[in-house]
């Protein structure tokens, strides 16, 4: 049997081989790659039916992907410009990205 459990998993997959000897282990390991991967590509075959039925729109989708977006330039100058602590640059950066997204909702119906 290959080792591609090892390479995905890695200290993972060691541990699940201590704990269950190499043979068992190793059938663990792959069968949790072939678990990931059904859910994966049930999840892309019903994407359709949960975008329907989550409630969530496209302007719903663009609000979650901007805000992550915006997080993650945030934490980068947080840690790399700064040199802020990884704790305190992630909570910086959602604390802002939240406040920029509230200020932008205020404004935007505020206006109107």
């Amino acid at each position: 049997m290959s080792d591609i459990p090892s390479i995905i998993f890695g200290p993972l997959q060691e541990d699940i081989v201590i704990v269950f000897g190499e043979s068992i282990g190793m059938l663990i390991g792959h069968l949790l790659i072939i678990a990931i991967i059904s859910l994966i590509v049930v999840a892309y075959q019903k994407r359709r039916h949960v975008y329907e039925k989550s409630g969530f729109d496209k302007n719903t989708a663009i609000d979650i992907f901007s805000l992550l977006l915006l997080s993650i330039i945030q934490f980068i100058i947080f840690t790399s410009i700064f040199g802020f602590s990884q704790s305190s640059s992630v909570l910086l950066a959602v604390i802002g990205s939240l406040l920029l997204r509230w200020v932008m909702y205020m404004v935007k119906y505020r206006s109107s």
